[in-house]
């Protein structure tokens, strides 16, 4: 089996991001999960609640 992965961090593959709304949606969300986890200790709840806080910031923004 071959796989190709695409890097979806900003300021990679940005062609792609604007062919693909699902994509681009997609690494905005991890963004916000990264910049939770950045702000947070490294627990496990502290992950939990960077995604949860991601999701509402999304939804929020919708």
């Amino acid at each position: 089996m071959t796989c190709t992965v695409y890097n979806i961090n900003p300021g990679n593959n940005e062609d792609l991001k604007k062919r693909s709304q699902t994509l681009r949606e997609y690494m905005i969300f991890v963004g916000y999960v990264n910049e939770n986890l950045a702000k947070a200790k490294k627990g496990e709840k502290d992950y939990e609640v960077a995604i949860r806080d991601a999701v509402n910031r999304c939804i929020a923004e919708e």
